[in-house]
């Protein structure tokens, strides 16, 4: 955990800083909402889309918990600001919000549904077709962790769960509304030890895994 919480502070003041910059930035473009074109991308205020994806356990540590979790998600995108900015940092910020229904292929519990949100920022660059992304959600999750920790201590501890996560990747044009996101993704779920003492020991879990998204702007 020590490591998680100054890694979420860092990203969301980038997020941020860049948002700002944005802001009062003299080279800035028309709002987006005027379907400014990126290379052969048309970007638009709004962004709704449907992943899946795989993710495993545990890479930051090992105490007993090995999941594999498939990943299944709706989320629904706002764009906070224009593209501006110049050179790598040229780009756009987004607000996220996101549904989440992770089902446990391995591990002690079987699923886990929650919400989350957080920044996306994506890297616009002339002449690109793709667009690169980095994004930080944070949420609550609650999963059928209290029975199978009873007779499992390797278990999450309680039904109720935090969770963080970072993702990073592009963002593939199909058509002037439709995209593919493909991504890399990090996530950590942890009761914060309110599971103790209880419960059992707040066993976290710390996932990295891979998501495939279908979306469309509107």
């Amino acid at each position: 955990m020590k490591f998680i919480f100054p890694s979420v502070c860092l990203l969301f003041l980038f997020v941020g800083i860049a948002s700002l910059d944005a802001g009062v930035e003299t080279h800035a473009l028309p709002h987006l909402n005027s379907e400014v074109t990126v290379g052969s991308q048309s970007t638009k205020d709004w962004t709704v889309e449907v992943g899946t994806g795989a993710s495993y356990s545990n890479i930051r540590h090992s105490n007993g918990n090995d999941y594999k979790l498939l990943m299944n998600d709706l989320s629904f995108a706002y764009q906070l600001d224009e593209v501006s900015l110049t050179g790598w940092r040229r780009g756009f910020t987004e607000w996220v919000a996101q549904a989440n229904g992770n089902v446990i292929l391995q591990g002690p519990e079987s699923r886990m549904f929650g919400i989350s949100f957080g920044p996306r920022y994506n890297f616009v660059q002339e002449g690109w077709k793709v667009v690169p992304f980095i994004g930080a959600q944070i949420g609550a999750v609650f999963a059928d962790s209290r029975n199978n920790a009873l007779k499992n201590h390797r278990g999450l501890g309680q039904d109720f769960t935090m969770m963080f996560q970072v993702e990073s990747g592009v963002k593939i044009p199909l058509s002037d509304t439709l995209f593919l996101r493909v991504s890399a993704v990090y996530s950590h779920y942890s009761n914060g030890g309110l599971s103790i003492p209880n419960h059992r020991a707040n066993n976290d879990i710390d996932a990295l895994g891979a998501r495939l998204a279908f979306g469309s702007s509107f």
